[in-house]
């Protein structure tokens, strides 16, 4: 207990005398230390971001700036969409290039392969392709398991460490324009979510993959596209969504949870991933999640609809509970710069606090620490008590 105040005290006093230097005078020695408490600043924060990129070979300039800032701590992960995946051996070198870096950390090398309309990593580059949640809940969860082992290992080959699924979301509304209607969910009932999703995860574990749970807290019942803007699921939201994050954060199974656009003023106060206490109050306390949350991507619709300024919606994310900021796609011509500056300055101006910084990164090394051989082992003798623990292949999706 007193070696974590002495630490606390240690970093609060950091930022403190970083904050003074970049506030005093213009005298050149002020102005060098400036400059390296700034940069070794931003090298701490920067675990606090993934971005994506434009191009899809090594040769690409935003992806050459992408390196460079996992390499000088701007950035702490890259997401490859689908776009930046024009064939196996283009994907394969940059992946390489990646996990090859002198990073500070090691970088989260991301992509959200789910099966079905999300799917990264199909045929036009050699793989098989992966059904989607909703045909593997017909099939039974022995298909589902023997099609996740794929999935897995497809993903293990080519070098990612990090899953951004899978999808939890209660089909509560068929004709959701971004899960129901898109075969992205498994079923309207949490227990079989919760049995399915369980099985996804097991499998990435088996080879040292992260994964991670969305959209909390629950986007099954909008009838709004977040990517448009942000769903208004007041009307339709119930606590039966937090129950696949219950049993599976019980579990010990969940690293990572995806926050997403979701607003519900009454049981959360706001928009999830920019305002209220979905996070802090529901998702730390009442369901005792202890890893990390990790922001849907902030330039959707549904984050941007909340305020004009990027850099505001990335502090307001940090301030709600988000641990790790996700901006999918190129925003300037430097976005890690960009996001990176934006958490710097909400740190310095006190829009930020420090002493919930010091916890997010803690908590962003402890789950990097678990990207290890002994990762698997770990994993793999989690709790199979759970009421998702176990089923018989012949489980099938309800309908709604």
């Amino acid at each position: 207990m007193i070696s974590r105040l002495v630490g606390r005290m240690r970093f609060c006093r950091y930022i403190f005398l970083t904050f003074c230097i970049m506030v005093s005078s213009t005298n050149e020695p002020l102005q060098a230390a400036n400059k390296h408490s700034t940069a070794s600043l931003a090298r701490s924060l920067g675990q606090m971001v993934i971005t994506g990129f434009s191009g899809n070979d090594a040769s690409a300039p935003d992806f050459q700036r992408v390196l460079d800032n996992l390499q000088n701590g701007v950035i702490g992960g890259v997401l490859f969409l689908p776009e930046n995946i024009a064939g196996r051996e283009q994907l394969q070198r940059m992946i390489s290039m990646v996990r090859a870096c002198r990073c500070p950390a090691v970088p989260l090398i991301a992509v959200d392969e789910e099966g079905g309309v999300v799917e990264r990593l199909g045929q036009e580059i050699g793989f098989d392709e992966t059904p989607s949640p909703e045909d593997l809940s017909y099939y039974g969860l022995s298909i589902a398991k023997a099609q996740y082992k794929l999935l897995a290992h497809k993903l293990f080959e080519l070098g990612f460490n990090l899953n951004l699924a899978p999808v939890v979301d209660l089909n509560k509304n068929p004709d959701n324009p971004i899960i129901g209607s898109l075969g992205r969910s498994y079923s309207s009932n949490p227990l079989v979510v919760t049995k399915f999703a369980r099985v996804f995860i097991l499998e990435h574990h088996a080879l040292g993959l992260l994964t991670s749970l969305k959209h909390y807290p629950g986007h099954g019942s909008s009838v709004t596209d977040t990517h448009i803007s942000d769903a208004d699921v007041s009307a339709t939201w119930q606590d039966a969504e937090l129950l696949p994050y219950r049993y599976l954060i019980r579990s010990h199974l969940v690293d990572t949870i995806m926050v997403g656009h979701l607003r519900n003023d009454a049981r959360w106060g706001g928009v999830a991933s920019q305002e209220g206490f979905a996070i802090k109050r529901l998702l730390r306390k009442e369901l005792n999640f202890t890893g990390v949350t990790i922001s849907d991507d902030l330039d959707m619709g549904g984050a941007r609809s909340t305020k004009s300024s990027l850099a505001d919606i990335i502090t307001s994310a940090i301030n709600t509970g988000i641990d790790i900021v996700l901006i999918a796609h190129p925003i300037s011509e430097d976005t890690g710069q960009y996001v990176n500056a934006a958490i710097v300055n909400g740190l310095a101006s006190g829009t930020l606090s420090a002493y919930e910084i010091q916890k997010t990164l803690r908590r962003i090394a402890k789950l990097k620490r678990s990207i290890t051989p002994g990762f698997k082992a770990i994993r793999t003798n989690a709790s199979s008590s759970n009421p998702g623990g176990s089923a018989s292949s012949s489980s099938r999706r309800d309908t709604p």
